[in-house]
């Protein structure tokens, strides 16, 4: 059973590391767009609780609206700051702006 276990070991171990060496396009080491800007900053302050903020490349155009209201439903049930009407717009068209896929 020791052999098996030592296999299952360097295989975890290896996922391990070739995982997060890999750096795609959600990874937070990436600057995001208009870092500066009220929609990154919105983006910083909400979604940063459970992960780390999100690329908005990693979803085509038109796909956010839908993730942020989900992800606020995530945020209520959680006892979480909720969001404004008006924060969720805004972090919506920021997301929205920066998607990838075409528009």
């Amino acid at each position: 059973m020791s052999g098996y276990l030592g296999w299952v070991t360097v295989a975890i171990s290896t996922m391990l590391l070739v995982g997060c060496s890999l750096e795609n396009e959600g990874s937070p080491r990436k600057a995001l767009p208009e870092s500066n800007s009220p929609g990154a900053q919105l983006l910083k302050k909400f979604c940063s609780n459970c992960h780390a903020p999100p690329q908005p490349a990693i979803h085509n155009h038109g796909e956010w609206k839908n993730i942020v209201l989900r992800m606020e439903d995530h945020r209520i049930m959680n006892g979480e700051e909720h969001m404004t009407a008006s924060q969720i717009e805004q972090l919506s068209g920021y997301l929205d702006k920066h998607a990838g896929g075409s528009r």
